[in-house]
């Protein structure tokens, strides 16, 4: 059987896209269905909202990565929830650690076995949450390397592992937060050069007021699209900051649950430290017997 790990159906920190886009796409809609509506039309909201049609396309940016950002800390406190009932079942396995050590041929890769046959007893939705994928699949991995000699490196390439899905589920956020501002850039170009091509330079010669209004209030609107562009991203991002900033929490959390629980289930770590001190003591004796060897 293959050592390397299968990829599994779903991965940690994984959020579907699609209904985030059709969720945002529906409050988009929503939000410029309200402020037409006469008891909530704002003349101010209006000229910033529907300045042109590159402020509707940011904010359906805004919107799509904002429902996205809801939607992974609302699965994050699911996740949060799930968690604390996996630690009371890592504390089961815990004692029953102290009856397997009565056994003495119960070393580390039978004790996998059995947790393996434990974790398959575990309700669904608890071994699929993500603190429960890595479990699984560090018991995996250890069952089939019918070995847990390598398990220190099996725990840094999950948490890498996790650390970069976490990392990569951000990616709509960032581009949408890269194309915002680019979109209000965008729309102050496309009306600056819609004003200029309007202009009657014959008039802005003469020195007429009524072009020079036409002139200002032309450059004036077209900047309100950069404005809505910039405003939109600085919200988005500090809602990012923050989502962000909880689900590396919860990975360190993980990180450190899911170290703690296979040490203190699998490792023999109280007969490895007497052989260390077994192992030290022949090696003194032996270099002892060579140097009294070499005085003969």
């Amino acid at each position: 059987m293959s050592l390397k790990e299968r990829k599994p159906t779903q991965q940690a920190f994984e959020i579907a896209l699609l209904p985030s886009i059709l969720l945002g796409t529906a409050l988009c809609f929503l939000f410029y269905f309200v402020i037409l509506l006469p008891p909530f039309r704002n003349p101010l909201v209006i000229r910033y909202a529907l300045c042109h049609w590159v402020a509707v396309a940011a904010a359906w940016l805004f919107f799509t990565a904002a429902v996205y950002l809801v939607q992974k800390r609302l699965v994050l406190g699911r996740q949060s929830y799930l968690a604390d009932q996996l630690e009371s079942v890592l504390e089961e396995w815990v004692d029953h650690r102290s009856e397997w050590d009565l056994e003495p041929a119960m070393d580390g890769y039978r004790r996998s076995v059995s947790l393996e046959s434990l974790w398959k007893l575990q309700k669904k939705h608890v071994a699929q949450s993500w603190y429960g994928l890595r479990l699984g699949q560090l018991l995996s991995r250890q069952v089939e390397r019918r070995s847990i000699a390598r398990l220190d490196e099996d725990l840094k390439e999950f948490a890498e592992r996790d650390a970069d899905s976490q990392h990569a589920s951000y990616a709509m956020v960032r581009i949408n937060c890269w194309a915002m501002p680019m979109l209000g850039f965008l729309g102050t170009v496309i009306g600056i050069s819609d004003t200029l091509g309007q202009m009657d330079a014959q008039a802005l010669a003469s020195g007429s007021q009524e072009a020079m209004n036409g002139l200002t209030g032309g450059l004036y609107v077209a900047f309100d699209t950069t404005a809505v562009g910039l405003v939109l991203t600085m919200i988005a991002m500090f809602m990012q900051f923050f989502v962000q900033r909880a689900e590396q929490s919860f990975l360190a959390r993980l990180d450190r649950g899911a170290a703690s629980a296979m040490h203190r289930c699998l490792s023999d770590q109280e007969h490895s430290d007497t052989r260390d001190v077994e192992a030290s003591l022949k090696l003194i004796a032996n270099r002892l017997i060579e140097s009294m060897q070499r005085l003969v």
